[in-house]
């Protein structure tokens, strides 16, 4: 009986879950611009300064995966709306898993390799 119930308000977690790393999101392109326009010049050695601070490097993992998880949200959603054949489906779903995956691991290496 439990299972019904937590199946039953998936919608809303997923409602929820892209709400909070949508405000999180806006939160870190706000503070990137604070950045942007509080600096008189931007330099790559002022760039490199703020991007290499592991609170930073913290900070821009964890926007990295809220991002990640708010693309799959909006694209499940698409994917699962408007296609009909349960093959293509997921097919699909697991290239965009695989894509997603990808733009995971690619982002942590750029990141930690700063």
């Amino acid at each position: 009986m439990k299972n019904i119930i937590i199946f039953k308000y998936h919608g809303i977690y997923e409602w929820l879950i892209a709400r909070i790393s949508g405000a999180f999101i806006f939160f870190y392109f706000v503070y990137l611009l604070s950045f942007i326009f509080g600096i008189d010049k931007i330099t790559y050695e002022i760039w490199y300064i703020f991007f290499s601070r592991n609170i930073i490097k913290c900070f821009n993992v964890l926007i990295l995966f809220f991002v990640l998880i708010h693309s799959w949200i909006g694209i499940n959603h698409v994917v699962t709306d408007y296609i009909k054949s349960l093959m293509l489906k997921q097919i699909l779903q697991l290239i965009l898993i695989a894509i997603l995956f990808g733009y995971l691991l690619y982002g942590l290496i750029i990141m930690w390799n700063i």
